[in-house]
């Protein structure tokens, strides 16, 4: 039994697996992810073969099951990272990317579907070194962050965008690729990653739209707030929801809405930052 504890913000969450492809890809997900003391695991959890399926139980609980190894383990991953937030009360926790450059960490919030994995392998291919593309933590009273650092999620409908930009079946660590799922290792573009969690100094709300207009447009801290707040998973957690904490933030370091229509304009667009 391979068994191993994700740690994040001084939680953990423990998770078990059965067999050689289990292990690795626990270290595919879960290696850049360094670990923390922290009192008590919130949560168990199994990831185990069948005979044509492979599935997520938490304790005698069947939670999922697909015939992919690669969708069941993002099942996984989103149950490891509910339940290491679920009860954080010392970080906001934001729905977001998070890359650096010589100026500090680019923080980029966005519901599911806004494009942040897609510009951020686009922004890892172009010189801007990457953290994240699915969940920061920013500590209270701060622009300190703390990082899960995981490989790229693409969903398949986002892989004809990314096949312009890499060839997955090329890459180096490989992809791991699911029916609703590709994960692409970051290492394969970040080869020189050093694990860090840069302090912010600038905000960017990624819209990707096929036949939208380019532009990128400096926001109010105000209009910056109400984004940010719409990306705050929990809110609940803390007092006055974190609007207040969240306003310092945004009055810190300026924040802009991108939105772009094709990779081609961000270089242009990305200059002004």
């Amino acid at each position: 039994m391979i068994e191993r504890n994700v740690c994040l913000g001084g939680h953990a969450v423990l998770i078990r697996g059965e067999t050689a492809p289990v292990e690795e890809i626990f270290s595919f997900m879960f290696d850049d992810i360094p670990e923390e003391e922290f009192e008590k695991a919130e949560a168990e959890f199994t990831l185990r073969p069948l005979d044509d399926a492979w599935e997520v139980m938490e304790g005698e609980k069947q939670l999922f099951k697909r015939p992919t190894l690669t969708d069941a383990a993002n099942f996984l991953m989103g149950e490891v990272v509910y339940h290491l937030i679920e009860n954080n009360q010392n970080y906001m926790a934001i729905h977001a990317a998070l890359l650096s450059d010589a100026r500090g960490g680019i923080l980029l919030p966005g519901e599911s579907g806004n494009g942040k994995s897609s510009l951020s392998i686009w922004m890892t291919k172009n010189g801007y070194h990457y953290h994240t593309d699915e969940l920061v933590l920013i500590k209270s009273g701060s622009l300190k962050t703390r990082v899960f650092t995981r490989p790229f999620n693409i969903k398949a409908h986002g892989i004809e965008a990314i096949s312009a930009l890499v060839n997955i079946d090329t890459l180096e660590p490989k992809a791991s690729r699911g029916d609703f799922i590709t994960m692409i290792p970051h290492r394969a573009l970040n080869p020189n990653f050093v694990e860090q969690s840069p302090e912010i100094s600038r905000i960017l709300f990624p819209k990707y739209a096929k036949d939208g207009e380019n532009m990128l447009t400096e926001l109010s801290p105000a209009a910056a707030g109400i984004e940010l707040m719409k990306t705050h998973v929990i809110a609940r957690n803390l007092p006055g929801h974190g609007f207040g904490q969240l306003l310092n933030i945004v009055k810190s370091v300026p924040a802009f809405k991108l939105n772009y229509n094709h990779f081609d304009a961000l270089p242009e667009l990305l200059a002004e930052l």
